[in-house]
């Protein structure tokens, strides 16, 4: 994806993307570095002239590309992924910083430790307060005129075990998710939750900010325990048809006794 301001979208003409084994890179092998599987934007392709590689299928101006990958089976390892993008004749970027990223599977002493991370014995009770602080003094570029327009939706989330997420950078949204990101309805985002009830302590909602009541805040309760000792909450703040959304994830282990 390119880089994006409030402004530009960075475009990119050609890329590659193609997957490694992190410890033996020689081994090409999909039982050890899985396999690449096309999305069917037909923006991509496998590369001809590399294994375990995918490339642009034409030269015309992209924002964004997206693939999917099948994991190697348990005991594989840890893997690489690398990519190249092509801006223009004079600007292409390769392997640095965002550009590279690896991936290792979870085991079961990692979730063994994850579990005991949290010394807590009993359950704990939490008041959360969220604060409203977006205005024309706290951000003064491109701050709505219509003041009546602005507001926080209802805020939607979860005291929740480690393994358990409902929103990740570069994942696809749920239903639920897109109404509150799109609409700032949390009814679908709640059902979704409560299908997911077995990872779950607390389903945390609290009432939203409107004009003109915007900078104010909102309270709610939840419940912790030592397996659900992480909270992720989320809210759409709007102004007209321009939604955004506010995302939080709090690991609470340090601070239940």
């Amino acid at each position: 994806m390119g880089s994006r301001s409030f402004d530009k979208i960075q475009h990119f003409r050609r890329f590659t993307i193609n997957v490694e084994s992190t410890n033996d890179p020689a081994n090409l092998s999909p039982q050890k570095v899985g396999t690449f599987q096309l999305f069917g934007d037909s923006l991509s392709k496998f590369n001809e002239d590399c294994v375990n590689t995918l490339s642009e299928n034409n030269d015309l101006p992209k924002t964004e590309i997206f693939f999917m990958w099948k994991a190697p089976p348990p005991g594989s390892g840890c893997v690489t992924f690398r990519a190249m993008v092509l801006e223009d004749e004079h600007h292409w970027y390769a392997d640095d910083g965002a550009l590279s990223k690896t991936f290792c599977e979870q085991t079961e002493r990692d979730v063994k430790f994850d579990a005991e991370d949290c010394c807590a014995c009993d359950e704990a009770k939490y008041t959360m307060i969220f604060e409203g602080i977006w205005s024309n003094r706290t951000h003064p570029k491109d701050f709505p005129f219509s003041l009546w327009l602005t507001h926080f939706s209802d805020v939607i989330g979860a005291s929740h075990e480690r393994n358990f997420s409902f929103w990740g950078e570069g994942q696809y949204a749920t239903e639920g998710f897109r109404s509150l990101a799109e609409w700032g309805s949390v009814r679908l985002m709640e059902t979704e939750l409560r299908a997911k009830s077995r990872y779950l302590r607390t389903i945390i909602k609290a009432a939203g900010l409107w004009y003109p009541n915007v900078n104010t805040n909102t309270t709610t309760t939840f419940k912790t325990d030592r397996r659900h000792n992480l909270i992720s909450v989320a809210s759409m703040f709007g102004k007209f048809f321009y939604n955004y959304l506010v995302y939080g994830k709090n690991n609470l282990n340090k601070t239940i006794y």
